[in-house]
């Protein structure tokens, strides 16, 4: 019975750090998203050129560049 808690409690665990783990990486995706955006937006008003590239397709990690 005591092997049965100590699984359970492992697998309430591990779920919950996975789902954590997910939900920083979306809300990490969705700065990364609003940053770019806001980026773009500023080149783009004052009319400069600008080079973006994403580098990480999972949490939108960019580089960006103004010319």
């Amino acid at each position: 019975m005591k092997q049965n808690k100590n699984i359970l409690a492992l697998v309430i665990l591990v779920t919950v750090l996975a789902v954590t783990a997910s939900l920083l990486i979306a809300i990490q995706s969705l700065f990364n998203l609003k940053e770019i955006d806001n980026l773009v937006n500023q080149a783009e008003d004052n009319h400069l050129e600008y080079e973006l590239i994403i580098t990480n397709d999972l949490t939108n990690d960019y580089y960006f560049k103004a010319k």
